[in-house]
């Protein structure tokens, strides 16, 4: 049975920001710091709470990254 996403995007932008939050969480890093680290962009994790949807590509880089 497959699942169905009418947003494209929209869960797995859920699932990379949240494994994102628990990441820094454990870190003790700020989301700011993360993104300035991980894809030279401090204001990168902001950007995705507000809706920016990452390629997969960005995603999987900064996975083999932390």
């Amino acid at each position: 049975m497959g699942v169905s996403n009418s947003d494209p995007g929209g869960v797995l932008d859920a699932r990379f920001l949240r494994a994102i939050e628990l990441w820094c969480a454990g870190k003790w890093m700020s989301a700011g710091a993360f993104g300035a680290d991980v894809y030279r962009d401090s204001g990168f994790v902001a950007a995705v709470r507000d809706g920016r949807s990452p390629r997969l590509g960005t995603v999987d880089c900064g996975f083999r990254r932390t």
